[in-house]
């Protein structure tokens, strides 16, 4: 039986995703041996490397080998990590470039198959070879979401401080705020403006005048002088580093969820099993790029400003 690659690449968000597509693949057909390629989330482009093996023990994969890689995507995996690694690694990236034009022929990207609505020829699977794409779309998981509630079961919380947090956002009317910064500011990603949150937040309020606000973010100090108007919040900024998947967790225990254009926490508002949950989503994902509509239990699409 011919081996089929669904590649994964991104941070825990994106790599979340690549893992449902690769689970639906492996459910619809089940005569095809798919494998998945983790060898850019391993070779050192993300700190914390393919992280959804480490965050969701009960994730399942069968990983792809180096020899694989090359045969069916013209790639040459990089492992090194010692000096001179980031330049070894751009001159990786131009020979993959080149020697992967080869094989796109044999290649299924999102486009493609958001294209041809998921269908393809009996012709077009013996010819095809690997997926690749970021698979955010949630249409493709409607059928799957119980037994992908499943495989991302985190590691349990164990410090004091999340199990101290995590008794407050259970004990309380919790709303969880995330609020991404850093490498979005002055981005295509970067249209998510105070009014977006302070809009769905007096909404809120208006509902649930009791309620806790839990703010996620990598800008601290921004929330802080911001959101100097809101008394009753709590400011989570102690996850960092390898533990920065607690947040995704936290949120995803919150009674409701306004989350950004991210896929970080998209997940926690998929997550989220309380029985009347509430996730604010935002209408668009890029500059002028509408999000695709996440038809979920729950799930409230709101407009975001200057977008068209």
């Amino acid at each position: 039986m011919d081996k089929k690659l669904v590649t994964s690449i991104g941070g825990l968000g994106n790599q979340m995703f690549c893992y449902a597509f690769y689970k639906k693949l492996c459910r619809e057909y089940p005569n095809v041996l798919f494998y998945m390629d983790i060898s850019d989330v391993w070779d050192g482009r993300y700190e914390r490397g393919a992280e959804f093996l480490r965050v969701f023990p009960n994730v399942e994969i069968k990983e792809a080998s180096a020899k694989d890689i090359r045969q069916i995507e013209g790639k040459y995996t990089f492992t090194y990590r010692g000096k001179g690694s980031r330049y070894l690694r751009k001159v990786v990236d131009f020979i993959n470039k080149r020697t992967m034009e080869t094989k796109k022929k044999f290649c299924i990207t999102e486009e493609l198959f958001e294209k041809k609505n998921g269908m393809i020829s009996e012709k077009e699977w013996d010819e095809i070879q690997y997926f690749d794409g970021f698979w955010q779309n949630v249409e493709y998981y409607l059928p799957y979401m119980d037994e992908l509630q499943h495989d991302f079961q985190y590691v349990a919380i164990e410090d004091e401080e999340n199990r101290r947090l995590m008794k407050k956002i259970k004990d309380t009317y919790s709303v969880s705020v995330h609020v991404r910064r850093g490498d979005y500011v002055g981005e295509v990603l970067d249209i998510l403006d105070t009014e977006y949150y302070s809009e769905i937040i007096r909404k809120v309020l208006e509902k649930q005048p009791e309620s806790t606000f839990f703010f996620f973010s990598n800008d601290s100090e921004y929330v802080k002088r911001e959101y100097a108007w809101l008394d009753n919040k709590i400011i989570v900024e102690h996850n960092t580093g390898m533990n920065s998947f607690r947040d995704m967790q936290l949120m995803s225990m919150c009674k409701e969820n306004i989350i950004a254009n991210s896929t970080f926490s998209m997940w926690a508002g998929m997550l989220n099993q309380n029985k009347d949950r509430v996730v604010y989503y935002p209408s668009h994902y890029y500059q002028n790029i509408k999000m695709q509509d996440m038809n979920l239990p729950g799930f409230v699409k709101c407009k975001v400003k200057d977008q068209a």
